[in-house]
Order: structure tokens, then sequence, then C-alpha cells
């Protein structure tokens, strides 16, 4: 009932205020992820995935960053799960967009490292690391994660 719920929600704001109406992803972020604090399990990750993916990204006007950020963890999630590398490769790619429509996005940064670690390449990991340096404000810097995230790859 629930999904039936969000899926008529959803129709309404893309359909009723036309295809030309643009919407924050922020507004509508809680109806498509299902994810929490705490223990995040593989069904919530899998729901959240499909959701996503099935978002026409070309309907967002704002926080275009937050989507594919929202995206690229939840396939980062999903390769924890289970290892399947497409999904490391899905949420590099995830990350990057995120990037690239917010280069100011310090978590699109570690996080995209990290999923190069996870692969074994660190040469990526130490080059995102270092971009982060160069396009995050060194006063919003999370020195504690920096230097985990350097250590991992010594």
């Amino acid at each position: 009932m629930k999904k039936l719920t969000i899926i008529i929600s959803l129709f309404f704001v893309f359909t009723y205020h036309g295809s030309a109406q643009k919407i924050d992803y922020f507004e509508i972020r809680d109806s498509l992820t299902f994810m929490t604090c705490g223990e995040i399990k593989l069904a919530n990750i899998e729901k959240t995935i499909k959701n996503l993916e099935s978002l026409d990204t070309t309907l967002l006007s704002n926080n275009i960053d937050a989507y594919y950020y929202d995206l690229g963890f939840c396939y980062g999630l999903y390769y924890q799960y289970n290892k399947f590398e497409k999904y490391s490769f899905l949420s590099i790619s995830s990350f990057k967009k995120a990037i690239q429509h917010n280069p100011e996005n310090p978590s699109a940064y570690t996080n995209l490292a990290l999923s190069y670690y996870f692969l074994g390449d660190c040469t990526n990991c130490l080059l995102y690391l270092d971009l982060y340096k160069e396009n995050i404000p060194e006063a919003n810097w999370d020195n504690e994660q920096l230097n985990s995230l350097y250590e991992l790859c010594k």
C-alpha cells in the first residue's frame, strides 16, 4: 500500500504540474529513499536503488548532486553486501556525477575515494582525496576522515 501511495504521489507531482515543471530533489527525497541511521537492510537498499533509478532526472531543478550522491551511496552499500563489482563502478559513476553538479560536495569526494579503495585502486583513491583538498575550503575539511583514507592507501 505504501508503495502505491508513493507511486501515485510521484505521478501527480510529475503530471499535474506539467512536464516542464522542475522540482527540488529534496522535496521528494524522503519518498524515494528508505535509508535510516543504524542497521541498513538490503531490502531497503534495493528499494531505494529501484526508486532512484526510475526517477527522470531531467525533472530535477535543484540538489541534483544530492540525488547522484544518494544513488552512489546505495550502489556502494549494495556492493558491500554482494561484492558485485558492477555496483562499485556504478557507485563511482554516480559520485562523479554528484561532483560534476556540485564540485564542493565533500562527501562525494570521500565516498568516491573509498569506492576506488574497495576496488584496490589506491592511485585513484589518492587522486580524489587530493581533489577534495583542491575543491573544498580548508575550513570545511574532515581531517579525521581524510587521514583515515590516506592511511588505507599507505
